[in-house]
């Protein structure tokens, strides 16, 4: 009906066009997108303290982040902070992931795109010297390396643990094709997550699943 639809901060979309904003104006640097930015970004406050979801990397580090990277305003960094301490929240040793979903037929699924939300707590490390935040980071890593990679590089959606062992359950999809395919948005997220990761951390095994990752990507389309 040529009406735009908006979502509420506790969509894991809802930092995206902030984030957008964010980069028109480092690239222009027109005050006018600046304070679209700030504005935007003020009404996701509130997402710091969502304990119910993984996203909060999208949301607060896509906003915040790329907020306090060009104004550095210490209001930004307090709130990417407690996003951080809430996300962690989410990690159950036992398993050694962050938790994705609180619903759905499922006992402890860890979604591939749970690795875009790490990137908020290696900023927190790095930013506050807090070694809980990396190592909640480099587990959540470990574990997609030895569970979320087929041989051929590709990934599954999800992987489903059982809470009370930490034991690998099942490998499924959720929204790609079918369990045995490879679901191309959740492949990018592995592209980006684990290149991200190799920055923060130098770890060439990461840098290596990267490439695995993008060269299976690369493979698919030409």
């Amino acid at each position: 009906n040529n009406k735009v639809k908006s979502v509420t901060y506790k969509d894991w979309t809802s930092g995206f066009f902030t984030g957008a904003l964010w980069y028109l104006y480092r690239f222009n640097k027109n005050k006018k997108w600046g304070d679209y930015a700030k504005e935007w970004t003020a009404t996701l406050a509130p997402a710091q303290w969502l304990t119910n979801k993984h996203d909060l990397g999208f949301i607060l580090f896509s906003s915040f982040g790329n907020g306090f990277n060009l104004i550095h305003d210490s209001t930004y960094q307090n709130i990417l902070l407690q996003g951080a301490k809430t996300l962690s929240k989410r990690f159950e040793p036992l398993v050694g992931s962050i938790r994705s979903w609180d619903n759905g037929p499922w006992h402890y699924p860890v979604i591939v795109d749970n690795l875009m939300n790490l990137e908020l707590l290696f900023w927190a490390a790095q930013t506050f010297h807090d070694t809980s935040f990396l190592h909640i980071s480099v587990s959540h890593l470990n574990n997609d390396i030895k569970y979320r990679f087929r041989e051929d590089g590709s990934t599954f959606h999800v992987l489903d643990f059982d809470p009370s062992s930490g034991k690998l359950l099942a490998k499924k999809t959720w929204q790609g094709y079918s369990d045995s395919s490879c679901w191309a948005r959740g492949q990018a997220w592995a592209i980006y997550g684990f290149t991200m990761a190799y920055r923060y951390t130098n770890n060439k095994e990461y840098l290596q699943y990267a490439k695995k990752a993008a060269n299976y990507f690369i493979e698919q389309i030409n």
